[in-house]
């Protein structure tokens, strides 16, 4: 047990710090034969000889030498929403980039809208015969395909996880390396193999030990105190309209039961990234939490991520009138979660909350439920918040977060004792 705790703790550091890996979809027959697409041509002419797009459609030369992110959705099906959302943030992160969508058949209308009011950037194309989706062995919306410089289908139906580190490493290769890779493909496909095992094996021995906490001794609260934590700066004159509403710090339970799926995080010698969500802001499912589930996933070790959908209240009606938009009477509650995001897979933990556990970033705004939606904060591990921002700050919420870690006692108790745990063990 202490060896295969080691080995998992060190495993999980080695993804965190190299990137994470691509990680396949599908299984049986289906797997094998998308396994037998990669390193061969893209079908790109299959996607491009269609005739109906939104946007301007490539052409062979817009795609030659550039690397392809390629996915199919339906705008009916939920899902689809936040892959078209994370294949827009892909677009802008890497200029090279070509993206695609393949949107089914049905609903094209709706496609259209949402393209428009999403200012997704990136052409789509109507697969009205399903050819596309023959081609790419698609069997349920949203698939994510990658292509490399050299026309070669790179990854085939890969997580929604997966697609950024599969997108970094083909626009990171030239041409000329890109076609070298199928020279060595039976070497890439057995690496490819040891690392889904190796992904598997963690996934598997995390859940084993699942239980598993390492004693420590949490620090007092006189070494929290005298901690330089993350600060904002700010103008005078917000200084002193702060100062004339302050009431000191704000601690934060994390709530002991009322988990979605009934996944409660550990805390203890954490840092805890809680942001607020609701429905009525469709941003901030298909967006913030898309995005914020990366900060699960990246600092795993350290940091609960929690999504707390709380209620909101339109302030634009009439006192007695009835909401001018009917997510404004969604119950707060489990069900309703499952409702919005259930079938997604997400690493982070979910909870309904009755009311803001945070206070409003600015005074202005504490009659506006709706002001809140987007706010994140940043939570010690002794459950004080060191800092909220918006999640449109998203640099500065990063820095904060890498200070507070590097400064929280318990998250420094907790890992000392890790560490010794696993000498132990050696």
């Amino acid at each position: 047990m202490i060896r295969t705790f080691a080995a998992v703790v060190g495993s999980l550091a080695a993804l965190g710090a190299a990137g994470q890996a691509v990680i396949n979809e599908g299984t049986g027959a289906r797997r094998a034969a998308l396994d037998k697409m990669v390193y061969q041509p893209a079908p790109t002419r299959t996607i491009l000889q269609k005739d109906e797009w939104i946007g301007d459609a490539p052409t062979l030369g817009d795609i030659s030498g550039r690397p392809m992110l390629v996915f199919t959705w339906a705008e009916w099906y939920r899902p689809s929403h936040s892959v078209a959302m994370l294949a827009k943030r892909l677009g802008e992160e890497f200029p090279d980039l070509v993206v695609v969508g393949v949107h089914d058949d049905e609903g094209w209308d709706e496609a259209q809208t949402f393209a428009e009011r999403r200012k997704l950037g990136f052409p789509v194309v109507r697969d009205t015969d399903g050819s596309i989706r023959g081609e790419l062995k698609s069997d349920q919306d949203p698939d994510v395909y990658v292509f490399d410089r050299a026309g070669q289908v790179r990854y085939a139906d890969i997580t929604t996880e997966s697609v950024r580190a599969a997108v970094q490493e083909v626009a990171g290769e030239d041409a000329a390396a890109a076609a070298s890779v199928e020279s060595t493909r039976a070497q890439r496909r057995a690496d490819a193999e040891r690392e889904r095992r190796l992904s598997r094996g963690i996934n598997e021995r995390i859940d084993l030990d699942a239980g598993l906490n390492v004693p420590f001794v949490k620090p007092p609260a006189e070494e929290y105190a005298a901690v330089e934590w993350p600060t904002k700066e700010v103008s005078e004159r917000e200084r002193r309209r702060n100062r004339r509403g302050d009431t000191g710090p704000v601690s934060i339970a994390v709530p002991p039961s009322g988990w979605f799926n009934d996944r409660a995080p550990n805390t203890e010698g954490r840092v805890v990234v809680m942001y607020l969500w609701h429905p009525v802001a469709r941003w901030s499912i298909d967006d913030l939490m898309v995005r914020i589930d990366d900060l699960q996933r990246t600092y795993s070790r350290d940091v609960v991520v929690v999504g707390a959908l709380i209620p909101v209240v339109d302030t634009s009606r009439r006192r007695g009138s009835e909401p001018t938009d009917p997510l404004f009477q969604l119950p707060i509650s489990n069900e309703t979660i499952d409702q919005y995001v259930g079938s997604r897979r997400l690493a982070h933990y979910l909870i309904p909350l009755e009311g803001s556990p945070m206070p409003s970033l600015d005074t202005r705004n504490r009659r506006d439920p709706l002001a809140l939606i987007g706010s994140v904060g940043i939570i010690s591990s002794d459950g004080v918040l060191r800092r909220q921002e918006l999640f449109t700050d998203w640099d500065d919420l990063r820095r904060a977060l890498d200070t507070t870690l590097r400064v929280d006692p318990g998250v420094k108790a907790r890992r000392a004792a890790e560490d010794a745990f696993i000498r132990a063990g050696d």
